[in-house]
């Protein structure tokens, strides 16, 4: 039988390695799946893939005035669920680069679908603000004041790009452009899902749990050895006291 473990941190603390797919069971369910583990960082992280990882093409011409990315899984969305049971964190790379303003998050004219399919209206790590890409918050954009690089209709290349971090509406699930202005162009980076697991093991099963169950086995043992002794040596202070009360009888 194969050997399946909790997640990925729970294969690198068994002295695991190699970059690879390996068996997990998050919830301990019995129902046991293959991941992508990345067991060279501690804590280990999980790698969950899908089918739009290929920085991919668009443009007014190529898809008219709207523009739709669906994103499918390799694993299955309660699977995820399950890997997320079992991770501190999860974080997913995107890029968007811009020709004009091909993508306007800032004009609720693009967005993404989480993993219920709710809205969300920002770009990266930017706290939940809608309509703000990572350039904005801090006014790094190329044009001041703007909250998104793609936003501006300059003839140029820009991007816009980031992690997306919130655990609760990863994975993004689709990227939608309600409206493409002409000539608008780009392309679009979807990175794969990747969460950083938490260490398994209930507080017995780590060392200083373990060598706290030694030592109070040791103890627990070395009690009932001093009692045991201390039975006996009374058992036998008795013996010799009825002995010497008898031997006194007879004389």
């Amino acid at each position: 039988m194969a050997t399946v473990r909790r997640n990925c941190e729970d294969w690198r603390l068994h002295r695991h390695t190699t970059k690879g797919y390996y068996l997990v069971d998050p919830t301990e369910s019995g129902t046991s799946f293959e991941v992508e583990c990345d067991l060279s960082s501690n804590p280990a992280k999980t790698i969950m893939h899908h089918d739009k990882e290929t920085r991919t093409f668009f443009s007014r011409s190529a898809n008219g005035n709207y523009m739709t990315v669906d994103v499918t899984y390799w694993l299955a969305l309660d699977k995820i669920d399950a890997v997320k049971t079992r991770a501190s964190s999860c974080s997913q790379y995107v890029k968007m680069e811009c020709f004009r303003n091909a993508i306007e998050f800032a004009d609720n004219k693009a967005y993404w679908l989480g993993r219920h399919s709710e809205k969300y209206t920002y770009w990266g790590d930017v706290y939940g603000n809608s309509g703000y890409c990572e350039c904005g918050l801090p006014a790094n954009c190329e044009i001041l004041g703007d909250k998104c690089n793609c936003e501006t209709s300059t003839l140029t290349w820009k991007y816009d790009d980031g992690n997306l971090v919130d655990m609760a509406a990863l994975p993004l699930r689709q990227l939608r452009s309600d409206y493409l202005v002409n000539n608008a162009k780009g392309y679009h980076t979807i990175g794969p899902l990747i969460c950083t697991d938490v260490d398994p093991r209930s507080w017995i099963e780590t060392p200083a749990g373990v060598t706290l169950t030694f030592m109070l086995v040791v103890i627990s043992f070395l009690s009932i050895v001093m009692v045991s002794l201390t039975c006996y040596r009374r058992h036998l202070w008795k013996q010799l006291s009825w002995k010497c009360k008898k031997k006194q009888s007879v004389t």
